[in-house]
């Protein structure tokens, strides 16, 4: 008879597949270190997504009130409102027509829902980054030229219970004006709109915030964007 040695797993000790405390505690870091790095970045892209959506959004807004004084052959007032709410920054925008085909915007109808722009602000060329302003300065054509967050008009024109004093008028012929006062057919359409905007955190610009865009509207209707 052949002697069976019998073999006992017991005693025996098989690869640990377990962590210890001391590597539980360096994965931790490691995972708190990358998160660290990279919400900022994160942060950032969001940022940069939400103006470009943003500026496309003003851009097709444009398209449309040209459009629509146009084909009504009537006025068309496309407004800009900087507002506050819960301590954050939006841009309110919103289109209207004229229903009788006055300059005056006593007798209105929307063309299309008002639009809230969340962590967006309308600011003047000088807030933006000095590379844009730059870029921009430098094809901007002679002559006037209206900067849409100090247009200096003493018009206004409600639509939605909210009143619009920065706003831009499409005349039946497609021109853009931007009136100081009471329009006239002498008044004369302005050579060129700029609409800049940037990104707001809370109620602030970020001082180092380099996601800004600006809409430049020349002569002829022609829209220009300028990002960075």
């Amino acid at each position: 008879m052949h002697n069976m040695r019998r073999t006992s797993g017991v005693g025996r000790r098989g690869p640990s597949i377990g962590l210890t405390l001391l590597e539980l505690l360096v994965v931790l870091a490691i995972i708190g270190l990358l998160t660290a790095l990279g919400v900022p970045a994160l942060t950032s892209l969001a940022t940069a997504g939400n103006i470009s959506r943003s500026t496309d959004q003003v851009s097709l807004l444009l398209d449309l009130a040209r459009s629509e004084a146009m084909s009504k052959n009537t006025y068309v007032w496309l407004g800009l409102k900087n507002e506050t709410t819960d301590g954050g920054s939006q841009l309110r925008l919103a289109v209207v027509r004229s229903l009788d085909g006055s300059s005056v915007p006593s007798n209105t109808r929307p063309c299309a829902k008002p639009i809230l722009l969340d962590g967006i602000k309308l600011v003047g060329l000088t807030d933006l980054a000095a590379a844009l302003q730059s870029k921009i300065s430098s094809d901007l054509p002679p002559g006037s030229t209206v900067d849409m967050s100090v247009p200096g008009t003493t018009q206004s024109f409600v639509a939605a219970n909210q009143t619009f004093s920065a706003f831009i008028l499409f005349t039946p012929e497609g021109e853009a004006l931007v009136p100081t006062s009471a329009v006239t057919s002498a008044t004369p359409f302005v050579p060129c709109v700029v609409i800049a905007l940037r990104s707001a955190k809370g109620t602030q610009l970020p001082a180092s915030d380099v996601n800004g865009t600006c809409i430049v509207l020349k002569a002829g209707n022609r829209q220009q964007i300028y990002r960075l």
